[in-house]
């Protein structure tokens, strides 16, 4: 991406996968024809690696109660692992990203919001450390054969494709949600494409964790939102390289969510 080009990451939700791209996505697909798609008491912030500093939240984030559903939520908590042997090589320590993916997790889980908003969801997640299993995403970004287990993990993936989020879930009856029962999460590979923390004279680098705190809005049922009309919400279909205000969920996010888990 040439320098001063501010492209943003776009989003598309289609068929089997929530897709994280850094390009215009393909045209719609038909959800009703997706078998799958693209959470014990919830870990307080004690339990998470430290947060950096939080950025004044972006316009609409405090105030924007939009929020779109996915149809599927957790009946239990969401137990998942982290395969660091795929960790690219540019981004340093794995240690310092598994942090950073599992703060991204916890930023769901808790509620994290820079608005002062309640952040008891009803949600519950817990990392169990890693694995040598791999997320079940295609290198084609489809979705591939599930194995009971949510991963992580980084591979290959479509050229301009930043992230891949695959859910199985069981149709819930009558218009009550579904339950999901697997959820896996393939981050692009390719060098440079992502920062633990972007650089001052960051241009076209995109930042890990707001990327995966949207991934695992997927993760629990979030679905998408136009970014253009929805600009402070984690869930919008674009994101701007080297933005770190997404970290954090909206007020449309933090609704649907207690919404579909408070009562569980």
């Amino acid at each position: 991406m040439g320098r001063g080009a501010r492209a943003s990451a776009l989003l598309c939700l289609a068929g089997a996968a929530a897709v994280l791209l850094v390009a215009p996505p393909p045209a719609a697909v038909d959800r009703a024809a997706a078998v799958a798609v693209a959470e014990l008491a919830a870990p307080g912030r004690a339990g998470l690696p430290a947060e950096p500093d939080q950025p004044a939240p972006p316009e609409g984030q405090c105030t924007d109660g939009t929020a779109t559903w996915l149809g599927t939520r957790w009946r239990e908590p969401v137990h998942w692992r982290l395969r660091t042997a795929d960790v690219p090589d540019y981004l340093g320590s794995p240690d310092a990203t598994r942090d950073v993916v599992r703060r991204a997790a916890g930023n769901v889980d808790v509620g994290r919001n820079t608005c002062g908003l309640a952040e008891n969801l009803g949600t519950a997640q817990r990392f169990d450390g890693d694995t040598d299993r791999r997320a079940a995403v295609t290198p084609e970004g489809g979705c591939g054969q599930r194995d009971g287990h949510n991963v992580v993990s980084f591979g290959t993936l479509p050229d301009g494709v930043l992230a891949i989020t695959c859910l199985w879930w069981v149709p819930g009856r009558d218009g009550s949600d579904g339950r999901t029962v697997e959820a896996d999460i393939l981050v692009n590979d390719s060098p440079g494409r992502f920062a633990l923390t972007p650089p001052g004279d960051c241009l076209d680098r995109w930042d890990l964790e707001s990327a995966l705190t949207h991934e695992f809005g997927h993760v629990f049922g979030l679905g998408h939102v136009p970014a253009a009309r929805h600009p402070g919400l984690t869930m919008g279909d674009a994101l701007p390289p080297c933005d770190i205000a997404h970290r954090s969920l909206g007020l449309g996010e933090l609704q649907m969510l207690r919404a579909h888990y408070g009562s569980a």
